[in-house]
């Protein structure tokens, strides 16, 4: 089987109405639904495991509220172009990272390999300090009355 590093998927408008409208039905329910692969050829069912089924809920939810998803294997290497993608930013300023230590890789001679868990690690890092600087401005403004 051939395994992609990453796979990032950006819902249709289609797509996320169909997600809501999954997503909504199962709304409160404890557990996860029974989800089965059916193949058309041989009329054959599969019911995917309970692990799966609680990705793919995930998944669906965050495609219901029109947000894109990234799939990536654990312990799979990524290139710096494949990091800096999932990063959303430049492949330089992604190097500019590496080199100054925030994120650990390895090189393979001249090439970079970066863990896509390190990447993960980086991420999550960055956005707890946005999500902290935001609460930070948002207690001083309301404290100057601001209307927040």
């Amino acid at each position: 089987m051939n395994l992609q590093p990453y796979r990032q998927i950006t819902p249709s408008l289609r797509e996320t109405d169909i997600a809501r409208e999954i997503a909504g039905f199962y709304a409160g329910q404890t557990g996860f639904p029974k989800f089965t692969l059916t193949d058309t050829v041989s009329n054959r069912t599969t019911e995917l495991p309970e692990s799966v089924a609680g990705i793919l809920m995930h998944v669906l939810k965050a495609i219901a509220c029109g947000r894109g998803v990234t799939v990536i294997p654990e312990d799979t290497e990524l290139t710096s172009a494949e990091a800096a993608e999932i990063l959303r930013v430049s492949r330089p300023f992604l190097v500019k990272l590496l080199e100054d230590g925030h994120i650990p890789f390895r090189k393979v001679g001249k090439h970079r390999r970066i863990l896509s868990e390190d990447v993960m690690r980086y991420k999550a890092g960055v956005d707890k300090r946005r999500e902290e600087t935001l609460e930070a401005l948002t207690a001083q403004a309301q404290e100057d009355n601001m209307g927040y």
